[in-house]
């Protein structure tokens, strides 16, 4: 299973462009799936899933 944006938008709560200036600037959020043209496919949801705990843990400090 790949998530897509509108999924990962919708899990995260965060806009297409900031999930892709996120990406962009080498945070800490999880990359892409890419396709060989090195088009977004789409994301792994075990990542994000990872990424979202990982955010909600440090909300919780």
């Amino acid at each position: 299973m790949i998530l897509s944006y509108q999924a990962v938008s919708k899990i995260t709560g965060l806009s297409r462009s900031t999930i892709y200036r996120r990406w962009q600037s080498a945070t800490d959020f999880p990359a892409p799936i890419l396709d060989e043209r090195g088009r977004v496919v789409g994301w792994n949801p075990v990542t994000i899933e990872c990424w979202v705990k990982a955010r909600m843990e440090e909300r919780s400090r």
